[in-house]
């Protein structure tokens, strides 16, 4: 994810990006959200299937905050909890 993510940093043309079902985790959604502060590109991302827990979830809603360029996220199937969905929530208001 972290190899991916750098490559995001300077992406001008990728606008869909599917990760599903690859065990990433909250260190690569942390990787991934970094990336997606600066993109102003991918519209759409799939993290579903990915083990990304709360914490994870909680970097993906800071970067939701300053993106605004994402417009469909599929974040499925992960351990988010309840705390990750209100961040994430809380994010997209």
């Amino acid at each position: 994810a972290a190899a991916i993510a750098e490559a995001l940093r300077g992406n001008g043309v990728l606008t869909t990006l599917n990760l599903a079902n690859n065990q990433i985790g909250d260190q690569g959604a942390a990787a991934i959200a970094e990336a997606l502060r600066g993109n102003g590109v991918v519209t759409e991302l799939d993290i579903s299937w990915n083990q990304i827990g709360p914490t994870g979830a909680t970097t993906i809603a800071d970067a939701l905050r300053v993106n605004e360029a994402l417009t469909t996220l599929d974040i499925g199937r992960n351990k988010i909890g309840d705390e990750g969905g209100v961040a994430i929530a809380e994010a997209l208001r």
